[in-house]
């Protein structure tokens, strides 16, 4: 049946899934996003649910997936910026280094930026679900919370992903948070047993 939908792609955030739903929109193919307020708001099944997927009608399919498969060079600045496909960097550092280029200095791109634009590390999505985990853990399920914030911090700990100077606040705020919930949480159980 022509009404059928078909799930041609899936996503873990839903900001990268309406990115693509509006590429694939802008060239006249409608979507629909599933389970995109189940990843929305119950974050941490997003990768349980296997994200938000892009579903298009049967008959649309084929070219929704050579739309998405086509080189990002057909993504405006913005999508690129959105699905974090290439780093982007602010209008002043850019412009820098045009000016530099263009008075002949002879600097590499990388060394006129003293630092990575935040949210564009690999570790920083890591980060901020063990942030979640660790504040919301002070109200809700405090020793389950904590034990899979400090998980998700073990895992970036002995991982090769960087993490933004931001998001490194956030790493040991949580875990300062994780150990203060557990030491309260031991207390408590210890009194309790008592």
């Amino acid at each position: 049946m022509a009404d059928d939908l078909v799930t041609v792609g899936a996503c873990f955030s839903v900001e990268e899934a309406h990115v693509l739903k509006n590429l694939l929109e802008a060239e006249g193919i409608s979507v629909f996003l599933a389970d995109e307020k189940t990843s929305g708001f119950a974050w941490h099944l997003s990768n349980a649910i296997g994200g938000v997927k892009l579903q298009v009608r049967a008959n649309q399919a084929e070219r929704a997936m050579t739309i998405l498969d086509s080189p990002p060079d057909r993504l405006t600045a913005a999508d690129v910026d959105a699905l974090a496909l290439a780093p982007s960097q602010s209008d002043c550092d850019q412009e820098m280094q045009d000016i530099s280029k263009a008075n002949g200095d002879a600097t590499d791109a990388d060394e006129d930026l003293d630092e990575e634009v935040d949210g564009l590390f690999p570790g920083d999505a890591i980060v901020q679900r063990a942030w979640y985990a660790a504040v919301i853990g002070i109200f809700v399920c405090p020793p389950l919370l904590h034990l899979y914030s400090l998980l998700l911090l073990a895992q970036l700990t002995f991982s090769d992903m960087q993490v933004s100077p931001s998001a490194n606040t956030k790493q040991v705020g949580a875990f300062l948070i994780d150990l203060v919930g557990l030491l309260f949480g031991y207390l408590l159980f210890t009194n309790i047993i008592r």
